[in-house]
C-alpha cells in the first residue's frame, strides 16, 4: 500500500522565467493495518483507523525554468523492504541489481541534481549525493559521498556526444553486492570513474524522414 502527495505552487503569477515548482512526498509500506480487516484493531492502527506498516518515504522539491532544473530529493528505506520468505537472500533484485529503490533496502539517502542548458545543442548536469546503510539497528554503517557530471554535445541533427565523470568516497566498504544484505568492513575506498559516449538519434532520424515524405 501507499500514497503520494504533489503540490504546484503557483509561481508563474509572480515570475514569467519560472516554469514549475513541485513539492511530493511518497509514503509506502509493506502492509496496511485497518480496522475494517477481522485481523486489526482500531487501536493499533493509529488516529486514523489505519496506517501503513513498515513504511518508507520518499520526499522532495522540484524547479524548473526554461534552461535550468533544480532537484533536492530525501528518500529512506524500511528494513523489511524487497525481501521475502521465498526469496530472502538475493530479495527483490535481478542479477544483483535493486529492482525497487536504487540502493536496496535499510538505507537513507539524499541527492541534489542541477541540469542545464547553455545552448539548444549544448546541457549540463551536475549531482551531489550521499547515502548510509543500513540505516538502522546497525553501529558499523556503509556511508558513500558522490559527485557527478554529464555533458551532452548535439551535432549534425541527429548525432549526440556524451562525457560522463563520476567520484565516489566509500567509508566503510560493504563487500556484499546484493542490496539487501550486507557484509561490511572498516575500510575505505575512492573510485573515479570515467565515461564517453557517441550515439545516433534514430528515432529523429525517423521522424525527420516521415515529415519529408508527406
Amino acid at each position: 500500500a501507499a500514497y503520494d502527495i504533489s503540490i504546484y505552487l503557483p509561481v508563474k503569477e509572480f515570475s514569467n522565467s519560472v516554469k514549475l515548482l513541485k513539492l511530493y512526498y511518497e509514503d509506502g509500506g509493506t502492509d496496511l493495518c485497518a480496522f475494517w480487516q477481522p485481523e486489526d484493531s482500531y487501536s493499533k492502527c493509529g488516529i486514523l483507523g489505519f496506517s501503513l506498516m513498515n513504511h518508507s518515504a520518499v520526499a522532495g522539491i522540484l524547479f524548473k525554468t526554461k534552461k535550468h532544473t533544480l532537484r533536492l530529493e530525501y528518500a529512506e528505506t524500511n528494513t523489511h523492504w524487497y525481501i521475502h520468505h521465498v526469496y530472502n537472500h538475493e530479495g527483490y533484485t535481478y542479477q544483483g541489481l535493486s529492482l525497487g529503490y536504487p540502493f536496496g533496502k535499510n538505507m537513507q539517502s539524499m541527492f541534489l541534481k542541477h541540469s542545464f542548458s547553455l545552448t539548444p545543442s549544448l546541457k549540463f548536469s551536475y549531482k551531489l549525493g550521499y547515502y548510509r546503510a543500513p540505516y538502522r539497528k546497525s553501529t558499523l554503517q556503509e556511508k558513500v559521498y558522490y559527485q557527478e557530471f554529464n555533458g551532452e554535445y548535439f551535432f549534425k541533427k541527429y548525432w549526440k556526444l556524451g562525457l560522463f565523470l563520476k567520484f565516489i568516497e566509500t567509508q566503510n566498504y560493504d563487500t556484499n553486492p546484493l542490496p539487501n544484505q550486507f557484509s561490511i568492513i572498516q575500510e575505505d575506498k575512492r573510485n573515479f570513474i570515467v565515461g564517453l559516449s557517441l550515439s545516433f538519434q534514430f528515432e529523429n532520424f525517423l521522424k525527420q524522414k516521415s515529415f519529408g515524405m508527406i
